[in-house]
């Protein structure tokens, strides 16, 4: 028999700890960080809705000016492959950035579309009475049509070739049914004819016709499937599919298939822990039950107050709380009893189950929405004064690039005072991109948002 103990008093002597002490230990860690982390995630929430929106809208909207600037440049023929592919991720940015805050107005669209009918070769009626609708309009109307002539075209091939494939085993099937005509005959006749007397053995005769004609059968499939296989793999190992595959029927989307990419894996997920089948776990919790029961208490305050804790255990319960329900059965018992090795084990076991239950409840935390993502890995810090220099980095970058986006404003006037600032952007991508290859290593304290004068 032995006792566990997983108060968190420190005795002066160095004690060993045991094994259990050190799950508990990590157990309660672990619940105390995510507590820790869900109490904080959703201040910094609410930190960023209050203070850091505000400015990275402003940033948004200093970029306006600046985007419709570039939109017009974006049309002119002399830009080089490498700037021109620079110039697009730098009004994609802005434009993305401008959609999250719904500052695009029907103007802005007009432009965009302009600028990307120009890149894709398309040519849009500039009617002055609008006949022919916006450019944003006329834009989507021309996409959406090539969008349905390519589905149409895709349907009409894959039409195509499923009938090739029909054909095709039509065609094997009747080969297949001329080599066993050749190498096994035609099948047994099961027709006797007609005598016109009375025969004693019919019943037995046409039993027996019957069994040759199963047997004929049997040959026959058997030898059917063995030469269909053969010219199955001769066709998939030739062409790579067959069409005894019904490949084209059941053929799987990558993007349906719940195998695939991230597929929402932390969909529909409990925020609950699983019920522990315990008989320690019970035992614990029967024994706090009966010292914590309201209706045993004659004092009113005190009834009161085992009323909550009550109801605090029996949550605990409810989730598969060990951490909770053992740390009550500690505190609210004589925890006089002591545990055998069998039950020692079982409360080991359901304490490993539930760190790993912890374990995956910070995961849940971080991604229940994009928001709480974002602010985890933009801000979040266990220390709050480097959450804070976080927070404070950030907006001071922001604040700088709406001073650098009037300055870029107003110093780009033709294609030529805009070049320079193409190459210091295609810099900083180039720099990030073998940042991001480099396992995130940091490059250098080094400022790539310089602007070239």
């Amino acid at each position: 028999m032995s006792s566990l103990t997983a108060t968190r008093k420190h005795s002066k002597s160095k004690q060993k700890k045991s094994g259990f002490q050190k799950l508990w230990d990590k157990a309660d860690r672990l619940q105390r960080q995510n507590e820790q982390l869900k109490s904080r995630l959703d201040g910094l929430i609410e930190r960023t809705e209050q203070t850091i929106k505000p400015v990275e809208k402003e940033a948004a909207e200093s970029d306006i000016p600046l985007l419709r600037k570039l939109l017009k440049m974006g049309q002119r023929k002399s830009l080089a492959k490498w700037e021109r592919e620079v110039l697009d991720e730098w009004i994609k940015d802005m434009i993305t950035e401008m959609q999250v805050f719904g500052i695009t107005d029907s103007e802005m669209m007009d432009d965009v579309a302009r600028y990307d009918a120009y890149r894709l070769g398309i040519e849009l009626d500039e009617d002055p009475d609008g006949a022919s609708g916006t450019a944003y309009e006329q834009l989507s109307d021309h996409i959406q049509n090539l969008q349905r002539e390519t589905e149409e075209a895709a349907e009409r091939e894959r039409a195509e070739t499923e009938a090739d494939f029909d054909n095709l085993k039509e065609t094997m099937e009747a080969f297949v049914e001329s080599i066993l005509d050749e190498r096994l005959g035609p099948p047994p006749a099961t027709d006797r004819p007609e005598s016109g007397t009375p025969d004693i053995f019919q019943s037995e005769l046409d039993a027996e016709l019957e069994k040759q004609a199963e047997d004929y059968q049997a040959r026959r499939q058997a030898l059917r499937d063995e030469i269909m296989n053969e010219l199955n793999q001769d066709l998939k190992d030739e062409f790579g599919a067959s069409p005894f595959d019904d490949g084209i029927e059941n053929e799987e989307d990558p993007f349906t298939n719940p195998d695939f990419g991230f597929e929402d894996e932390h969909q529909n997920t409990s925020t609950d822990a699983p019920k522990i089948d315990n008989q320690t776990f019970h035992k614990m919790f029967r024994a706090t039950a009966a010292k914590l029961h309201p209706d045993r208490e004659s004092d009113p305050a005190r009834r009161l107050e085992k009323q909550k804790l009550m109801a605090d255990l029996l949550k605990a319960r409810k989730k598969g709380d060990l951490l909770t329900v053992f740390r009550m059965y500690q505190q609210h018992t004589n925890n006089s009893e002591s545990f055998s090795k069998a039950d020692e084990a079982q409360l080991t076991q359901a304490l490993r189950q539930h760190i790993e239950q912890l374990e995956k409840e910070k995961d849940e935390i971080i991604l229940q929405s994009p928001m709480h993502y974002s602010v985890y890995h933009s801000f979040y810090h266990t220390s709050k004064k480097k959450q804070d220099q976080k927070i404070e980095q950030h907006l001071k970058r922001v604040r700088k690039k709406i001073s650098e986006s009037s300055k870029c404003f107003s110093t780009i006037k033709s294609l030529k005072t805009l070049k320079p600032w193409l190459e210091v952007r295609y810099d900083n991508l180039r720099f990030s991109a073998l940042e991001g290859l480099m396992g995130g290593i940091d490059l250098g304290d080094m400022d790539w948002d310089n602007d070239p004068f």
